[in-house]
């Protein structure tokens, strides 16, 4: 795994964090204390979170988070994807645990298109 860790104001943190993510490290931002308190005891140690998804990549063109990363207990996972043309509804599984090992706790969720013009209203936008 790769640990980043940065003191700069300036530094490219969304470019660490993916870094670290990729190879199972983690980013540590050494500007907040909590941070520096806690990189110590982290470094080297394996994490419990999001490991990854499974999905049809034929009804699904683009899927985020794409990789594995950290979590908090009881955080909240957004995913975000592009269904493909034609595509109505497709599910996905979610798998969680310890990076480098197998999933302790996978999900199946089912995302289903919505029109333009529902997703307007549903925003407040025109109708």
């Amino acid at each position: 795994p790769c640990y980043t860790l940065t003191a700069s104001s300036t530094a490219d943190r969304a470019y660490l964090r993916a870094l670290a993510l990729r190879s199972g490290g983690r980013f540590f931002d050494l500007l907040k204390a909590r941070e520096v308190a806690r990189a110590p005891q982290l470094i080297g140690q394996a994490w419990f979170g999001f490991l990854g998804a499974a999905y049809d990549a034929r009804q699904i063109s683009s899927l985020h988070p794409s990789g594995a990363r950290p979590m908090a207990l009881n955080e909240r996972l957004a995913v975000t994807g592009k269904l493909a043309s034609g595509t109505k509804a497709t599910s996905v599984v979610l798998h969680y645990g310890v990076y480098g090992l197998e999933p302790v706790l996978s999900r199946r969720i089912t995302i289903v298109a919505s029109s333009p013009s529902s997703e307007r209203r549903r925003r407040g936008g025109a109708r």
